[in-house]
């Protein structure tokens, strides 16, 4: 995963249309209009995602699920990119049971959260499958109006 520093000077360089000349440009944040000072003299409101931690739980859990091929990784379409979804594929493909192995419900032993920046999440855990554990982490990007993992490691 890219380390924090070299993800604030890539998206410190974001483009803003010319049509937005009245809008602020927030890294991992939406344009908001500029409605200039409010009555207390402090700038326009600017929009927070909401609090990711409940789908970084549910996500992390997913992923184990899909892991054990008690799940399908379409299942996450609209929460993954296309590059997480083949990363998550080459890992279910390389270590999963085979199909119709009876294994117990994998569960999230530990998960760790870090924001490192506005609008960005890092998450790692420890899936226990039973006679074996994993390492998982993942990177959520809040792009447009939702979170989507946009970087995944399966170890």
């Amino acid at each position: 995963m890219p380390h924090s520093d070299q993800l604030a000077i890539a998206t410190s360089s974001l483009a803003v249309p010319a049509d937005t000349h009245h809008c602020r440009a927030t890294p991992a944040l939406r344009l908001v209009p500029d409605d200039g000072p409010t009555a207390a003299g402090r700038p326009g409101r600017i929009h927070r995602p909401a609090d990711p931690r409940p789908l970084v739980a549910q996500l992390a859990q997913a992923i184990s699920e899909v892991l054990v091929r008690a799940r399908l990784a379409g299942q996450l379409d609209g929460l993954l990119t296309a590059e997480t979804v083949r990363t998550l594929q080459r890992a279910v493909d390389i270590t999963a049971p085979p199909f119709g192995a009876m294994l117990p419900r994998p569960r999230v032993h530990s998960l760790r959260i870090a924001t490192p920046r506005i609008g960005a999440v890092e998450a790692c855990a420890v899936i226990d499958m039973g006679s074996r554990s994993r390492a998982l982490a993942f990177r959520l990007d809040h792009l447009g109006d939702r979170w989507t993992c946009t970087a995944m490691r399966v170890g």
